[in-house]
């Protein structure tokens, strides 16, 4: 190949991406000679990349190491948490606050991404040391090239249709198609729910409504959903009620939570993008809303949430949402509540965001607070046992249930209505802790409380009436204003816990 150097060099590159991309790609996806068979059409259909990016050394500085860090990253994610590259992917990490960024930080993937540096600057080296090859060699090379992806995309196996792409391809495409939908979110105009149908609340008494959204509780470790372990003593004497069955809309908090507070069926339901939440429509009829969060604080544009969050007259993030690393405690909320309630306002809707059990777990409790031990201290997931992750998990459902306990405390003579709904839940394989594909991640729980001096109403008799009845996301826009005693003929009383 002394005589084809430009080429000798060209697959040299296809061959060690090939060797540690997309053979950790493929073999999370295949096994046997179905992997063989993946790996080897890969090479082929990574070259001609290679080659072009190669032809053009400007365009080649730029990409290979772009190409190689992102690549390691994606490895990284695919290899030790089973995760999927896809477009939902790339908007988790362009939506990721610094906590959730820090929280997935270890050792393993600054290693992956050291590596990757040092092959970038290896290749680059030795790009500056050859020619570019004669117009007619690159004509036949790139010609050969394109007849092979096209007869890859046509005689492609069965199996592979799943994938339509290898590395980096499917990388780049889903990068892309993240990158254009997160675009599309800074272009959106809503349409004020006021102006679309009328409301009313006729009892116009004091009334102080708090919505709180979960973050990563999985329903099936709950106390009082029928768990064995004691994850919930606050719950379980508390009089609230809890809809055990609850399934989540999606398993990723930018498609749920707007699936919740809009009056969108599902993720595919463009209501959320097109109308406002339920916020606007308590602030209509006179209600002051506030917006707390233990999240951090993107600007409208940048995510779903934030972009409902700002329909509230107030916003208040906690300071240790921007502090990388800090303990993020949502009994430190409490502060932020007390206040709300303290203000002179009758009637209330308080929006509280909770950072809940999301990775890493050990991060939303004290030590003193472990009631479950061993637990995992350390964010690398293959030093810690199955047990210890399951011990830490339930430390954090347990932090959730100490919030419960203050928050419960703090509305006990008020004539107040709360609400709960986890946006997902989250897996505890400690090989899978980010992949939430099973049946698990989507059974969240949904939890409906009314003080003392509202418990003799017909709507607190229909929730615990209605307490094993089967519900989803959709239903929190229609119980939430219902439960109110808000009326519209928008308002589906159907898909109400309070009838």
């Amino acid at each position: 190949m002394k005589k084809y150097p430009y080429l000798s060099f060209i697959l040299l590159i296809t061959l060690v991406y090939s060797c540690i991309c997309n053979s950790i790609y493929y073999g999370a996806l295949l096994d046997g000679h179905k992997f063989v068979i993946a790996f080897v059409l890969s090479f082929f259909a990574s070259l001609p990349y290679w080659y072009f990016i190669g032809l053009f050394r400007a365009l080649f500085y730029l990409l290979l190491p772009l190409t190689f860090i992102f690549s390691a990253v994606a490895t990284y994610f695919v290899k030790v948490h089973n995760a999927e590259i896809s477009k939902m992917s790339v908007i988790a990490i362009v939506e990721t606050n610094p906590h959730e960024a820090i929280d997935v930080i270890d050792k393993t993937l600054v290693s992956y991404v050291i590596i990757a540096i040092i092959l970038s600057a290896v290749c680059l080296y030795a790009r500056t040391k050859l020619k570019r090859p004669p117009l007619q060699h690159n004509i036949v090379v790139l010609t050969l090239a394109l007849l092979f992806a096209l007869a890859y995309n046509f005689f492609k196996p069965e199996y592979l249709h799943h994938s339509n792409y290898s590395m980096p391809y499917v990388m780049w495409n889903a990068t892309h198609k993240g990158i254009k939908r997160h675009i599309e979110l800074k272009n959106i105009k809503r349409i004020a729910l006021t102006d679309v149908a009328t409301f009313e609340r006729k009892d116009d008494s004091p009334l102080t409504v708090v919505f709180v959204i979960g973050e990563s509780l999985r329903s099936d470790h709950l106390h009082i959903n029928g768990y064995e372990r004691n994850t919930t003593p606050y719950l379980d004497k508390s009089e609230a009620v809890a809809y055990k069955d609850a399934i989540a809309c999606a398993a990723s908090t930018s498609l749920s939570v707007p699936c919740m507070l809009t009056r969108a069926n599902n993720i595919h339901d463009d209501s959320w993008s097109n109308e406002t939440s339920f916020v606007s429509i308590f602030k209509s009829l006179g209600f002051e809303t506030w917006w707390l969060s233990n999240q951090y604080n993107f600007r409208a544009s940048e995510s779903t949430t934030a972009l409902i969050a700002a329909e509230a007259d107030h916003i208040f993030r906690h300071k240790n949402s921007i502090i990388w690393g800090a303990k993020t405690l949502d009994t430190d909320l409490a502060p932020y509540i007390k206040d709300a309630l303290a203000t002179p306002a009758s009637k209330k809707l308080i929006m509280v965001h909770t950072y809940g059990s999301h990775w890493h777990f050990d991060s939303k409790y004290m030590a003193e607070d472990a009631y479950f031990k061993p637990y995992c201290e350390n964010k690398e997931l293959s030093e810690c046992s199955q047990e210890a992750l399951v011990n830490s998990y339930d430390n954090s459902v347990r932090a959730t249930d100490k919030f419960f306990g203050e928050l419960f405390l703090m509305l006990a003579n008020e004539r107040a209505i709360v609400i709960y709904a986890s946006d997902h839940g989250s897996e505890l394989d400690n090989k899978e802790i980010l992949n939430r594909s099973s049946k698990d991640v989507l059974n969240v729980p949904i939890i409906v409380w009314f003080s003392p001096a509202l418990r003799q109403d017909a709507r607190y008799k229909n929730v615990v009436k209605n307490s094993s009845k089967k519900i989803d996301h959709s239903y929190l826009f229609h119980s939430t204003t219902d439960c109110a005693g808000i009326e519209s003929n928008i308002i589906d009383k159907g898909r109400s816990v309070c009838r």
